[in-house]
């Protein structure tokens, strides 16, 4: 049986009417399912639209728009963008336009990180005779795309002191084959107190499709007030590839970077970083 709060059979304790339909009735009302399946995509009740889908496409005569819309929405739900956005590609492909099955896959494919498809979907969707509140989504979609596919800035600052900058002992002399050597003052430790910085900018192009070119740009080190000979600083630059989804991603991406102490070249690195991770 299939279980729906919609006609009322019976009250609940809490008061609510609950449906029970059995399958022989939804088989044989092909009108009834449809309801049943607006309705069950309405409330975001999946649970529901779950039973109903093998039903209906048993039906003779279903509706391939409705089946494909509601198949589309159950798949979003599961988080399975790609079969989602295929089914309404299907819908797009075979009828004239359908403005709210367009608006949803753009949606999608936003949520996809295919930002560039979904830019087009939304640019076409605008033109089409839409109601102010799916303009509205249009719109907002539109402008988080511009947010996502920008240059992304970071930057922290804080304070440092560091007791012995040289990493000298703090005795002030050496003793040597019987010998007592006093150290001088550079031999002794040396304070400082200055600031740790990070900045750095890094951007994701959408090329199509889920890929994408990363590149990031970063600069960070310790600048100390008194003592410049022990300030550190180190650039670091990537240019790559990067392919990413509702679920996870991985990038490949090559740099280079290089390592200053005191004002002066210090260290220079370069290679390739292999990542992957996993939206949670």
């Amino acid at each position: 049986a299939v279980h729906c709060c919609d006609t009322p059979a019976h009250q609940t304790a809490a008061g609510s009417s609950v449906t029970h339909w059995q399958e022989s009735d939804l088989l044989a009302n092909r009108r009834l399912t449809e309801v049943l399946i607006n309705q069950a995509v309405m409330d975001k009740n999946w649970f529901l639209l779950s039973k109903l889908l093998p039903l209906y496409q048993r039906i003779q005569g279903h509706d391939p728009i409705l089946l494909g819309y509601a198949q589309g929405a159950w798949y979003r739900q599961q988080g399975r963008h790609g079969d989602a956005i295929a089914a309404y590609r299907r819908i797009l492909a075979q009828q004239p336009p359908l403005s709210y099955v367009r608006l949803d896959l753009a949606g999608m494919l936003f949520e996809d990180k295919q930002y560039q498809a979904a830019k087009q979907e939304l640019e076409r969707v605008q033109t089409e005779d839409i109601v102010p509140a799916a303009h509205a989504l249009a719109e907002y979609y539109l402008h988080k795309i511009s947010q996502m596919t920008a240059w992304q800035m970071r930057a922290g600052v804080q304070y440092e002191r560091n007791d012995n900058l040289n990493n000298a002992s703090a005795e002030p002399t050496l003793t040597i084959n019987g010998y007592v050597w006093v150290k001088d003052a550079d031999s002794l430790p040396k304070e400082g107190h200055g600031l740790r910085y990070d900045l750095g900018v890094e951007r994701d192009v959408n090329l199509s499709g889920n890929h994408f070119v990363y590149m990031s740009a970063n600069v960070g080190g310790v600048a100390y007030v008194k003592q410049p000979d022990f300030n550190e600083q180190t650039w670091r630059a990537e240019v790559g590839y990067k392919w990413q989804n509702i679920q996870q991603w991985y990038a490949l991406t090559p740099f280079a970077e290089v390592s200053r102490l005191g004002g002066r070249a210090d260290a220079f690195h370069q290679g390739v970083r292999a990542e992957y991770g996993r939206w949670l």
